[in-house]
């Protein structure tokens, strides 16, 4: 946006000349930066607001010219320093030099005001798994800012199905999970000790015929 104002010299003046002039120059983007993204956020009303990076690259990434700005207008810009592949850096509200409140979007602009990244702050923890861009947003089991998100996922999940033959147990359906899955549409990813409320059922597939679908 460009916006100016422009008076006569005088009221009297018939005289009115105005010339305006853009120029601008096109920054070419860091490729190390795009290996950089957001790995967890702390709750906005929690004690202590962090947001963390990650460099999910194999080399170093120089963090000059990046910033990270709130939807609200608060604004950090980074100095002079470098982000090593595969290392973590948390800042705080200290740090940051703004606060924030639930629903507030961060997004994360490389050198030349190129976006790399953007969460959405909420009023509980979020943190990435795996820690990686692709990695789906969950709910960690603590804060760890500067290192490995912690989650706590059930290794079992038993669900009994409304249609078992009389001589099976009704809880004969065993699915083992080591990641978090969606179980016939219902997204499954359980933490914080969260117990999977109920698991839908398909009248057609008799119990122990085939274990429930699982992606």
């Amino acid at each position: 946006m460009l916006a100016f104002q422009a008076m006569n010299s005088a009221v009297a003046d018939p005289h009115f000349l105005l010339a305006v002039e853009l120029s601008a120059i096109q920054v070419p983007p860091v490729a190390e930066q795009s290996n950089l993204a957001f790995n967890e956020v702390a709750a906005a009303n929690g004690p202590s607001f962090f947001v963390e990076l990650l460099n999910h690259g194999t080399t170093d990434a120089p963090l000059s010219g990046c910033r990270i700005v709130s939807s609200r207008g608060g604004q950090f810009r980074f100095g002079a320093q470098t982000l090593r592949a595969g290392r973590f850096l948390a800042l705080d509200t200290h740090d940051l030099g703004f606060t924030v409140r639930a629903g507030d979007l961060l997004f994360l602009y490389g050198d030349g005001l190129r976006v790399i990244d953007g969460v959405k702050v909420r009023n509980e923890l979020l943190g990435r798994l795996p820690s990686a861009p692709t990695g789906a947003w969950l709910v960690p089991w603590s804060p760890s800012p500067g290192t490995t998100n912690p989650f706590r996922l059930h290794d079992e999940i038993m669900s009994p199905s409304v249609n078992s033959p009389p001589s099976r147990p009704a809880n004969c359906c065993r699915t083992r999970i080591s990641r978090p899955t969606r179980l016939r549409g219902v997204c499954s990813a359980i933490t914080r000790g969260r117990t999977l409320s109920r698991v839908p059922t398909t009248p057609r597939t008799p119990c122990c015929t085939s274990s429930p679908r699982v992606r």
